[in-house]
């Protein structure tokens, strides 16, 4: 059984007006991120609690970008748009949720194993399909 591997992330929506604060989860069927935004001006209007999960056969790839100053960046790629469609701040199929320092190794843990799991899901899917 595959334990449950989660980063907090922070991005942004609506050209900055709003700011996401959540966290990033790996898990057997998927990528779940939980989420939620509030306006940046005066924080007091909230979206409440959200949850997307995009399944692994759904993902291009998960990748960890470092930063110099601060922690990095986590860059998540859907095969399809819709795919993360529900994830703010997101554009043509990418998210990229902001990962402060003192979570690096975590963020890095998640795209192994966000990997492995990418991988073990396209050789399923090669296994269904009947050769010609």
């Amino acid at each position: 059984m595959l334990t449950s591997t989660r980063v907090p992330f922070t991005t942004e929506a609506f050209a900055g007006l709003a700011k996401v604060h959540g966290l990033v989860h790996v898990e057997e069927s998927g990528l779940r991120l939980e989420f939620e935004t509030k306006d940046s001006v005066i924080q007091f209007f909230k979206s409440g609690m959200r949850e997307v999960l995009v399944p692994w056969a759904e993902l291009e790839s998960v990748d960890f970008k470092k930063a110099l100053l601060s922690g990095g960046m986590l860059i998540i790629k859907s095969v399809r748009m819709a795919a993360l469609a529900d994830v703010p701040g997101h554009q043509h199929g990418t998210a990229k949720l902001n990962i402060a320092r003192a979570h690096r190794t975590d963020a890095e843990r998640v795209v192994d194993m966000a990997t492995m799991r990418m991988a073990e899901a396209r050789l399923a899917e090669l296994q269904r399909e009947p050769l010609p």
